[in-house]
């Protein structure tokens, strides 16, 4: 086979988020299929230092690699100005930020020079370079539904204008979303919640759930002595993130401290100083920023907590924290899209009280937590580790390609 990938970020280092999803399925498809990608260079995911390794990284199963910047990413200024340019346009930013003529003409070129199968769309925000097939199937990955996750965001926004934004956005976002899915021959969506909601508008929607996943083999149970401790893990610079740091340090560690006087909380993930909240500071939490190993933090933690208010998609470090055979403690949000009942593989609570009453119990609840913690690794080992997830994708384009 042969799979033409288009990505909005190249998928490298697979830490995190959509970084970890794009990574295994492309390394995946690529050990049954000569892949070719052209993705563009997203700052905020990858810094230019180590731009140069990533590409030997994927140049290692990927059978070629071509990588061009986002224009508007050139400065500040630039950046400022195509938000607002983009208030009088129809389509969303996300996809006015990804037009770039470079970029269009190496599509158009690998395209004459090459016959696909198949062509891989990583994001809905490329979809406008659909256009540019002639007789080749094609693929649309959602990690999300784009504008689900901007319409859950807008009201948790401080500043009213962002907010406004943001819901201008959701509206164009659905438009743009709608006009596209019936144009390919699959959409793939991380979880059944997510294709249903879309298979319920569009029947004749072709759509297929390829999971989120987890390297089993990574993230194992660890052998040492759990401490009194919650972690939490996930990146600043992504607003679900940041605010559910904001939600778990102003509203809900305050009520743990009350319960367990000597716990301990550790926020591990990237946090720019500026996106550090205030409240980090409170006593007993300990802000490690990125680390470039966090199994042994979660490892020696008793409770990783996901208070995620606001997001899509699925959650790759409920997965991670499963596999580790870990307690969880999430909201309903924070493990959408998982397979996972509460009480068996983790425990669901939304209200700060709740949340705060099933941490301090588990802290002081070794059996509980083992239990939790066994179930939760078997039911990653057999649904979501990335080598059972890759099948699926590897399936869905032997199909699309025929014999």
């Amino acid at each position: 086979m042969r799979v033409l990938w288009l990505s909005h970020f190249v998928p490298y280092p697979p830490k995190g988020g959509n970084l970890q999803r794009s990574y295994y399925l492309l390394r995946g498809l690529s050990r049954e299929a000569e892949v070719d990608l052209v993705s563009f260079h997203r700052r905020a995911s990858l810094a230019d230092p180590i731009l140069d390794e990533a590409k030997k990284a994927l140049s290692s199963f990927c059978r070629s690699v071509h990588v061009y910047p986002i224009p508007n990413e050139r400065s500040r200024i630039t950046f400022a100005g195509g938000l607002a340019r983009n208030l009088l346009e129809r389509e969303p930013y996300t996809v006015a930020e990804l037009r770039s003529a470079p970029f269009r003409e190496k599509v158009r070129d690998l395209l004459r020079s090459r016959s696909y199968d198949a062509v891989h769309f990583d994001t809905v925000d490329l979809a406008t370079y659909r256009v540019l097939l002639g007789g080749e199937k094609s693929v649309l990955n959602h990690h999300n539904i784009e504008s689900r996750l901007f319409r859950r965001r807008a009201p948790y926004e401080e500043n009213r204008l962002a907010g406004l934004y943001l819901r201008l956005q959701a509206a164009k976002l659905e438009r743009f979303e709608d006009r596209w899915y019936e144009a390919f021959d699959r959409n793939l969506f991380v979880s059944a919640e997510e294709m249903e909601t879309i298979a319920s508008r569009f029947p004749t929607v072709q759509a297929v759930v390829v999971p989120n996943g987890v390297d089993t083999g990574y993230y194992r149970p660890g052998v040492g002595e759990e401490e009194e401790r919650v972690v939490w893990v996930g990146g600043l610079g992504w607003f679900p993130n940041r605010d559910a740091v904001s939600y778990l340090t102003e509203r809900i560690w305050p009520l743990i401290r009350e319960r367990r006087r000597g716990a301990s909380l550790d926020l591990v993930g990237a946090a720019p100083e500026r996106l550090v909240p205030k409240n980090a500071g409170s006593p007993g939490i300990v802000v490690h920023g990125f680390v470039d190993d966090l199994r042994p933090i979660v490892a020696r933690a008793a409770v990783v907590i996901v208070p995620l208010r606001v997001g899509g998609g699925t959650r790759l470090k409920v997965l991670d924290a499963m596999a580790m055979g870990k307690a969880i403690v999430s909201t309903t949000v924070g493990f959408e899209g998982i397979d996972a009942e509460s009480g068996k593989h983790l425990v669901a609570a939304d209200r700060p009280e709740e949340i705060a009453e099933a941490v301090a119990r588990l802290l002081g609840g070794r059996e509980e937590r083992t239990v939790l913690g066994r179930n939760a690794r078997k039911l990653v080992e057999e649904r979501y580790d990335w080598n059972v997830v890759e099948r699926t994708l590897v399936t869905l384009y032997r199909e699309l390609a025929g014999p």
